[in-house]
């Protein structure tokens, strides 16, 4: 009904072109996925050049500023426990009971005993992929270490499946069921937090756990969404922005780690430059842009693409990225600064894609920039006395980079009276301490802006002290 309410509104000849469009792109899915279950869908080839530094210092006086949140945050990401989208901390893993929505709580899935051969991936991934699969788990260090399940709705308890081909899937029809869930894990936007902690432990913080921690975990949460995600399979390949988002999300916790003092053994770095360039493919492959109009899901593919490029030293992507990164702004920020969408917190996500890659790229187009500056203006006058911005429109929770994000702390007890969502939740202890992290609070995008036009010192906001050290 949704498809023919928008092909009714269409100009015949945008019609046209789309069903025409339709027609080739349904073809050309049942060749690839034909082809993607009788050979492995994990490139063939891996770059050989390293990857790219990004920052030439270490913003330490700022990291040291903002100690409390991120040693408190990474000793939960570290373990793999998370909270996203109103789940609560949750430790996240292979049969997993999860507190369920409105009553509704689907059947733990089966737990996994992961034996460091990788034996246990057998019926999870598919045939073409399982010997490379199980090959790039065996580089997982720690004995002890738990797999997350990528594919599970942590609030429900659905789940869909490793061996699912990602066009295959289709979401909304299970009760309760929310695919955003994993794709929001999935965009491992915590990493960079490991990165800051490393940092810390490094630098001699009597609180850190050793910082062997922090990079073990970085390193082994990445080797094992990508043993467990070959390409096209499961729900973490269904939309390029997601995929977009997290190899930015690689890139730049994978540089913090390095500019911190940390090093990677070979086999990890070459699994990780494939998968990049798989991503990179993915997005070319799937960009949505669509001839009726786009949004930020695109701005993200571009975004996304530019921190892939950089990173790869694709000159090709690069020079294509950064043409669509100008056309895109004009197109979806008014001359206000204000976003086309009509969401405050969709400005915030938009503007923050916007301005992280024009800082990674230098970008210097006065007019370009003249745009980004009346971003952060909007903002400013849309925060209120305490801080925070009106909820105007959709907010998904949606983020770009977390390099700051910022928390009330309060006890798990506290969290569970105030939030009705937490009824059925268990996760932490009553007295433990609970990060309630608060999507409206936008000053963080404000100080990037500023830090992106040279405005002003980044102050205590991580944000702006990634622009101010990059190299």
């Amino acid at each position: 009904m949704n498809r023919l309410a928008l092909a009714l509104r269409l100009p015949p000849h945008v019609l046209a072109r789309r069903a025409a469009g339709m027609v080739v792109r349904r073809l050309g899915a049942r060749r690839q996925r034909r082809r993607d279950f009788a050979v492995p869908t994990y490139a063939a080839e891996t770059p050989k050049s390293p990857i790219a530094p990004l920052l030439g210092r270490l913003p330490l006086e700022t990291i040291r500023a903002n100690r409390t949140w991120i040693l408190s945050a990474a000793a939960l990401w570290r373990r793999n426990w998370f909270d996203l989208l109103g789940s609560g901390w949750l430790h996240v893993r292979y049969g997993m009971t999860c507190p369920g929505i409105e009553g509704t709580a689907y059947e733990p899935g089966e737990p996994v005993i992961a034996d460091r051969d990788g034996a246990w991936l057998e019926g999870r991934i598919n045939d073409a992929n399982l010997a490379e699969s199980r090959r790039i788990w065996r580089l997982i260090d720690d004995p002890d270490y738990c797999p997350i399940d990528w594919q599970v709705d942590f609030r429900s308890g659905f789940i869909w499946g490793e061996k699912l081909w990602s066009n295959d899937i289709r979401v909304g029809a299970a009760r309760w069921a929310d695919v955003k869930v994993p794709w929001e894990l999935a965009r491992m936007q915590h990493l960079a937090t490991l990165a800051w902690a490393y940092a810390l432990a490094r630098d001699g913080d009597r609180d850190a756990a050793p910082a062997e921690a922090y990079c073990r975990a970085f390193r082994n949460q990445i080797l094992d969404f990508i043993a467990t995600n070959p390409p096209r399979f499961g729900v973490n390949w269904m939309t390029a922005m997601d995929v977009a988002i997290r190899a930015a999300n690689w890139v730049v916790a994978y540089d913090l780690f390095r500019v911190a003092g940390a090093s990677f053994d070979e086999p990890f770095e070459s699994v990780l430059k494939r998968s990049l360039l798989e991503h990179g493919r993915h997005i070319l492959a799937n960009l949505e842009k669509y001839p009726e109009g786009r949004g930020n899901h695109y701005l993200a593919d571009i975004a996304g693409l530019l921190f892939i490029a950089t990173a790869l030293g694709e000159r090709r992507w690069l020079e294509f990225g950064e043409r669509e990164l100008l056309a895109e702004t004009r197109y979806q920020f008014g001359e206000d600064g204000g976003n086309f969408e009509a969401s405050t917190c969709y400005h915030r996500l938009s503007a923050e894609m916007v301005a992280f890659a024009t800082a990674l790229r230098r970008i210097r187009d006065p007019d370009h920039l003249d745009r980004i500056a009346a971003m952060a203006e909007f903002t400013r006058w849309i925060t209120k006395p305490n801080g925070r911005v009106p909820q105007i429109g959709d907010n998904d929770s949606g983020r770009f980079l977390k390099l700051h994000p910022l928390f009330k702390v309060m006890t798990a007890a506290e969290a569970k009276a105030r939030y009705a969502n937490l009824d059925h939740w268990s996760g932490l202890p009553d007295e433990a301490p609970y990060l309630d992290e608060d999507f409206l609070d936008h000053r963080p995008l404000v100080a990037l802006i500023d830090a992106v036009l040279g405005r002003s010192p980044p102050g205590v906001w991580l944000d702006a002290a990634w622009v101010e050290s990059l190299r």
